[in-house]
């Protein structure tokens, strides 16, 4: 396979092969998941907020300051994505103070805009409205991480239309929680917003591109290269969040989004702490 190819600040270019370099991102990453996660190395991102909100806020969202700065009386709404195979770690985060939060009024809550458990709904277009209903009604798109997320057609879909329609985004690992059955936590999963991004074309619109795995036709070697994304097509709006993306190349969104880990940064007190600055970054 070819080395990684990364031009600029911009992002990666879209049918560049992608492969392994530099040490591994985690120890406990494997197979593909490692291979995606060195694909993915590139230059630092820019800040996503500028320096009011950085006096405001501090370098960790989540300061007695910051959280001392933010209106009680906002609820943000989110919108979980994730895979049913989670859903017994995906609910003990989802009710996670739905009301107002019982230690602080300034510690943030949220709403539920979730619809998995509301719909029996199976066709792929039936899915699709009820997502784009959803999460336009939403504030935030957060996506809870377990071990496959990453490959998940609907949970991509989700992350797309958070992208669409303007809202914000952040990933939160729940592997830390103990499975329900084994009563043991689980390697963490690799971040799907490493295998999203946005494709700044040349006639200056942008495109919604996603890592896929493809054989080279001369190696017959396996490569990840990014590809247009096939469930939505159209053009979008840059990302608030991200201030810049150089023509011809792909701004993966996990380089200019948060991710958390629910166990390891008590996500049960924080959690709306992070949807509320991931919904401010777009102005929701």
């Amino acid at each position: 396979m070819s080395s990684l190819t990364s031009k600029g600040l911009g992002g990666l270019a879209p049918g560049t092969t992608l492969t392994a370099v530099g040490q591994l991102e985690s120890s406990r990453q494997s197979g593909l998941g490692s291979l995606l996660g060195n694909a993915l190395v590139s230059p630092p991102p820019p800040p996503p907020y500028n320096a009011l909100a950085r006096a405001i806020w501090g370098e960790n969202p989540l300061s007695s300051l910051g959280n001392g700065f933010l209106q009680p009386a906002t609820k943000r709404k989110a919108y979980f994505a994730f895979r049913f195979e989670d859903i017994m770690r995906v609910n003990n985060v989802r009710k996670a103070w739905c009301i107002d939060h019982p230690d602080s009024p300034t510690m943030r809550s949220f709403r539920d805009r979730s619809i998995w458990g509301k719909s029996k709904a199976q066709e792929p277009d039936s899915l699709k409205a009820l997502m784009r209903d959803a999460v336009v009604h939403s504030s935030a798109v957060c996506v809870l991480v377990g071990t496959n997320t990453w490959q998940g057609r609907w949970v991509k879909y989700e992350i797309a239309r958070a992208v669409a329609d303007s809202r914000g985004l952040l990933a939160i690992h729940i592997n830390g929680l103990n499975h329900h059955q084994r009563q043991t936590s689980d390697t963490r999963g690799y971040n799907p917003l490493k295998c999203m991004g946005v494709y700044h074309s040349p006639n200056g619109r942008y495109y919604i591109y996603e890592l896929r795995s493809e054989r080279d036709s001369t190696t017959r070697q396996l490569a990840w290269k990014w590809r247009p994304y096939e469930d939505f097509k159209g053009a979008v709006d840059r990302p608030q969040y991200i201030q810049s993306i150089a023509q011809g190349y792909v701004a993966p969104l996990a380089s200019y989004t948060s991710e958390y880990d629910y166990v390891a940064q008590n996500g049960h007190g924080n959690i709306g702490a992070w949807i509320d600055r991931a919904a401010a970054a777009v102005g929701r």
